[in-house]
């Protein structure tokens, strides 16, 4: 999804809008209802891609679906419907939220004595891939990864010298 295209598909309707007004043809009017629900299908494909990818905890499909909803949405906001619109903004707080729960999943892992966590591996795993494409979605998830690795590694050292302390002061 580019401005580019978006801005070519408003082109296409606004030309299609202006001959409904000139020539007040049923076919045009069957052609804008047609694009118009292309535009509705496809706004929906990256809502659904979204989520896929949010249940499934992959930030480098998140960041790339958020994308094209935030694109996509400000470039045909005069064709979707107040609930597409309110749909975007959930969206992009959905992906800001599922970013800061990183720490927390972080915590909880350190907290359970480093029981095995499904979820942090999908997490470390998407942002790794994510960290290495070249993406132009994703230049922030290359800087949460980098972080959320040195956060890991200091709470595990954390936990492991207090265990060391505590075996110290048992001895």
């Amino acid at each position: 999804v580019s401005e580019k295209m978006c801005q070519s598909i408003i082109n296409h309707l606004n030309i299609l809008e202006q001959a409904k007004k000139e020539l007040s043809s049923q076919m045009l009017e069957r052609e804008i209802g047609n694009l118009k629900f292309k535009i509705d299908t496809k706004f929906n494909s990256f809502v659904y891609s979204f989520d896929a990818n949010h249940r499934n905890m992959n930030f480098k499909g998140m960041g790339i679906s958020c994308r094209a909803v935030v694109i996509f949405s400000r470039c045909m906001e005069a064709y979707l419907a107040p609930e597409q619109i309110r749909i975007a903004t959930d969206l992009k707080e959905k992906n800001e939220q599922a970013k800061n729960s990183i720490p927390v999943v972080i915590d909880k892992f350190v907290e359970s004595a480093f029981q095995e966590d499904f979820k942090l591996y999908q997490i470390f795993y998407s942002l790794r891939s994510a960290s290495t494409s070249f993406n132009p979605e994703l230049p922030a998830l290359k800087k949460i990864y980098k972080t959320s690795q040195k956060d890991l590694t200091e709470k595990i050292n954390e936990a492991f010298n207090l265990c060391d302390d505590m075996i110290a002061q048992s001895n």
